[in-house]
């Protein structure tokens, strides 16, 4: 598409849509396909953005105007006033679904008030009758009462709000010493609901910012799961959760115009490639080795060992599917989980350091050799600067790591600049050289690197 094709776009798709030749939904996909939202989508956005934050204001206001007399004030009085702010806030939000208002930020700013009201009334109350319990406990009946929440209005903003109380939950309970079963349980009561938004309409801002937020929330809920044998485990474990993340955004998101909307890939590449150039080193396989001959316990390792061969059997079948749909690029980063897997073995089985150093360094100079070549073949500026930035940090970490002087160090820095500098001038004369494409030949903005 040429330049001028995306505000051609723009201009024609209301007229389609009220003529019924195209579909809103299908409309916003294009528009989100081709990277333009539209002044109607930054305007819906910016407002529900406003509505959820205005919401959290006035409810957080609300709690600090009446704590500046609340110790004065009876407990009758104190009770009636809790509960006046729930109705007040279930009343705005029955409002919204009664009248099946169209408006997103009405919707989402009433969900995001009653979620904060149902917490906010039971700390009260609790405060107000002295009942006991413990931060988890609070949590888990907070979360319980408010993931309807969810569910009735459809709201993008009390999931979220959702996922930050249950992984709170889940470090309150790995801290206190009990298991991770808690967290899964809670994450699971929402998983219907992620599923629904995602397989209807998983370009949309809202599902993708929900997907960051969940991606950063299993990585919490690993760690609880492996916290008795987190320093034998977390290799194998992050690295099957990356693979699987990536592979999963790849699928899911391979089109995507922009980085940020593609939140799995984007996790699960960048966490591959930092633990990758983490074990490149021997001093985390030397870290590693020392819990190797610890008494193991499998009632506590267990679902660490559940995790990894979950994140595995995910890989695989991924890994297949890419490969039946003609990606096999995608397994570049997808098979790590598989590499740290086998590296992690070979240092069990051979007590020594050396084979899984030189595999991490070796998987790393493969993944930056390909990535480059496939930028090459492409002339894709991005992707070539990708595959040498992989292949600096790789260089670079072996300068550090070694004994090498100063001079040496700096003759190798200046080489690979100069590697950089070279590449990109001669994709960009190679860019200069070229025609314009024909209008509507050129090749979409979301091809896979």
């Amino acid at each position: 598409m040429s330049r001028q094709g995306p505000d051609w776009l723009l201009g024609e798709l209301p007229d389609l849509v009220s003529r019924g030749i195209v579909s809103q939904n299908a409309a916003d996909r294009l528009c989100a396909h081709y990277g333009v939202g539209g002044r109607d989508a930054g305007r819906q956005l910016g407002l529900t953005v406003t509505a959820v934050f205005g919401s959290a204001l006035i409810g957080l206001g609300i709690i600090l105007v009446l704590a500046y007399n609340w110790q004065e004030l009876s407990r009758t009085l104190r009770a009636g006033i809790s509960f006046s702010i729930l109705l007040g806030a279930q009343a705005a939000a029955g409002w919204v679904l009664l009248r099946s208002v169209p408006s997103r930020p009405w919707r989402e700013g009433t969900a995001c008030l009653l979620f904060l009201a149902v917490g906010a009334v039971m700390a009260l109350i609790a405060q107000t009758y002295h009942l006991p319990g413990d931060v988890s406990r609070f949590l888990l009946t907070w979360m319980l009462l408010a993931v309807p929440v969810v569910y009735l209005m459809r709201s993008s903003a009390a999931a979220a709000l959702y996922l930050v109380g249950v992984t709170a939950l889940g470090g309150s309970e790995a801290a206190g010493g009990e298991g991770s079963l808690l967290y899964w349980g809670m994450l699971a009561l929402l998983a219907p609901y992620l599923w629904s938004l995602l397989r209807h309409d998983r370009q949309s801002t809202g599902p993708v910012c929900l997907l960051w937020l969940g991606a950063a929330s299993l990585g919490f809920g690993f760690g609880f799961s492996i916290t008795e044998y987190g320093e034998r485990l977390y290799l194998a474990v992050y690295a099957g959760l990356f693979s699987v993340l990536y592979l999963t955004g790849r699928i899911w998101f391979g089109q995507a115009p922009r980085v940020w909307r593609r939140p799995l890939q984007s996790i699960g590449g960048l966490g591959a490639f930092g633990l990758a150039l983490r074990f490149s080193y021997h001093d985390s396989w030397q870290h590693l080795e020392r819990f190797g001959g610890r008494e193991w316990d499998w009632a506590d390792g267990l679902p660490g060992v559940v995790l990894i061969g979950i994140c595995l059997a995910l890989s695989v079948i991924l890994g297949w599917l890419s490969l039946v749909h003609g990606r096999p690029q995608r397994l570049l980063w997808g098979s790590f989980g598989a590499v740290a897997f086998l590296a992690h073995v070979l240092l069990l089985a051979m007590e020594s350091t050396l084979v899984p150093v030189f595999l991490m360094n070796l998987y790393l100079l493969a993944a930056g050799v390909s990535v480059l070549v496939r930028g090459l073949r492409r002339e894709r500026i991005g992707t070539v600067n990708l595959g040498m930035l992989i292949l600096a940090a790789l260089i670079a970490a072996r300068f550090f790591d070694s004994d090498l002087g100063l001079v040496v160090r700096g003759i190798g820095f200046i080489l690979v600049g100069a590697a950089f500098l070279s590449a990109n001038a001669y994709l960009g004369r190679r860019f200069r050289g070229l025609q314009p494409p024909i209008e509507g030949s050129g090749q979409p903005s979301g091809e896979e690197p």
